[in-house]
Parts: structure tokens; sequence; C-alpha cells
């Protein structure tokens, strides 16, 4: 999806990011572990103390994550960041 097309309107996640709807407990069940993570986190963490909760080093969760995912953890949680966000605006608009 081009980014133009997203001026002005909601747009999930998973349709900027395919690979994100796609069942991650078969393919990584840690980064399946850490999407869960990042996604439920109000802030985002370090990204290396993040790695370390999980028991893997930071550039091993980045390679993992992107084979998976499309994107490197603290992409990820940033697009969450913003999604979020997003959706507390639409919540806010007169109906």
């Amino acid at each position: 999806m081009a980014m133009a097309e997203t001026t002005g309107r909601m747009v999930l996640l998973s349709d900027l990011a395919p690979a994100l709807s796609r069942d991650l407990e078969r393919r990584d069940a840690l980064v399946a572990e850490a999407v869960a993570r990042l996604a439920a986190a109000p802030v985002p963490p370090d990204s290396a103390t993040f790695a370390r909760t999980l028991g893997i080093s930071l550039r091993q969760l980045e390679r993992r994550f992107h084979r998976a995912v499309g994107l490197v953890p603290k992409h990820f949680a940033r697009m969450r960041r913003f999604q979020k966000v997003f959706q507390a605006i639409e919540q806010q608009r007169p109906g």
C-alpha cells in the first residue's frame, strides 16, 4: 500500500505490514511472544533490555523479528504507538 493512500484515513497495521497477520507462532514462538509484549506495552521498552528479557541478543532478535514480521522491533513498536494515537483520535471524534 502506498503511503499516499493512507492520508486522512485509519489503516490497520496488518494492512501496512501483511506479515503481521500471519500466524507467527508456527514460524517463531519467540517472535510471537515479542510481538505480543510490544503490542501490549504502554511504553516501548529499551531494545537491548527487551532482547535480554527474551533471553536473546539484540541482533538475533532484530534478525528473527525482521524475518517473521518484516520490521525490526523498534519500528514495530513505533507503528503500534502511532496506531494507538490514531485510534484515540478516532474515538474522540463526534460521531
